[in-house]
């Protein structure tokens, strides 16, 4: 072989070496998106133990905390369940604290948009006021949680994992992958018959999913495949965003429901109150159910027993 085919030949493998090693990475998608979360975890959590003025502190901590978990979810397809797994748990114990605290902080909303009405010095009122004394307590407990600064390690060990360079896999074969396995987990619960309300409630967190997934990828794919869009993932957010929106309404009236059919969290309601109070937060969860499975109809996901799985979006 002549010296120039050698050298037009070596030129085209390097060439080809270069463009495969450019090709964006799985790696480059999770890092960065697992970073960006633990930093703002920390930063809320530095101003929950501050307790300045600051009452979307929490709020932010629980949020960012849902989507680094979701983050995790995918990134199993990387890395091996079982080095995930104890940080995932460590990241579920804080998150389950938070969730529970949301869920007290909201009755007295629930309770009016179940039309109860709630009148100055009622036996209610003062119920209520108990039960908001305890959210306080519990909040109190969130913040000494938080600032045992338990998590820590668990983001030193998060960041030591995100350095290293897991098995090999495209962004866009992560991504496709990724976005397929939440959309499918979605439509595995469906359809959903009235009386399910449990099932609506995994599929708020399927939702939840896939909103947080198709946040990730996102804010990295819609750089990757600028000149050849073929997902629009921030149609995917909004609508997965919707749907959470609308079923976290009925989770709270549950979650509502549930109380005032348990009879030790009831001490100081008179019967009557508790069943009228019961009544409407009942009638409050069918409107929701309804409403939930008519926008799931709408919005292409054939929700009612009968119908087909959802079509295909993006």
């Amino acid at each position: 072989m002549s010296a120039g085919k050698k050298a037009r030949r070596d030129g085209r493998k390097k060439r080809k070496g270069v463009k495969a090693s450019a090709k964006p990475t799985a790696h480059q998608l999770v890092r960065p998106a697992v970073e960006a979360q633990v930093e703002r975890i920390e930063e809320a959590a530095r101003r929950v133990g501050e307790q300045l003025d600051d009452g979307e502190a929490i709020h932010d901590f629980r949020v960012a905390m849902r989507r680094l978990r979701t983050i995790l979810r995918a990134a199993r397809a990387l890395y091996s369940k079982k080095q995930l797994a104890p940080m995932e748990a460590a990241l579920r114990r804080h998150g389950d604290a938070t969730g529970a605290l949301r869920d007290a902080e909201v009755l007295a909303e629930t309770l009016e948009a179940a039309g109860v009405e709630v009148a100055t010095g009622s036996e209610l009122a003062g119920w209520l006021a108990r039960r908001q004394r305890e959210a306080d307590r519990m909040r109190e407990d969130v913040i000494a949680l938080l600032s045992l600064n338990e998590l820590d390690a668990t983001y030193a060990q998060l960041r030591d994992l995100m350095s290293r360079e897991p098995r090999d896999q495209s962004a866009k074969r992560f991504a496709k992958d990724q976005l397929a396995a939440v959309r499918r987990g979605v439509k595995e619960l469906l359809p959903v018959r009235h009386h399910e309300v449990e099932r609506l409630h995994r599929l708020r967190v399927r939702f939840k999913r896939l909103r947080y997934t198709a946040e990730m990828l996102e804010r990295f794919m819609a750089v990757a495949d600028k000149d050849h869009p073929r997902v629009d993932y921030g149609a995917i957010v909004n609508e997965a965003q919707r749907f959470q929106k609308r079923l976290g309404l009925l989770h709270d009236a549950d979650v509502a429901v549930a109380l005032f059919e348990d009879p030790e969290q009831l001490a100081g309601l008179s019967p009557d109150t508790r069943e009228t109070t019961r009544e409407a937060l009942v009638a409050l969860r069918q409107r929701l159910v309804d409403e939930s499975l008519e926008a799931l109809e709408r919005g292409g996901y054939h929700a009612r027993p009968g119908g087909g799985g959802p079509r295909e979006k993006g």
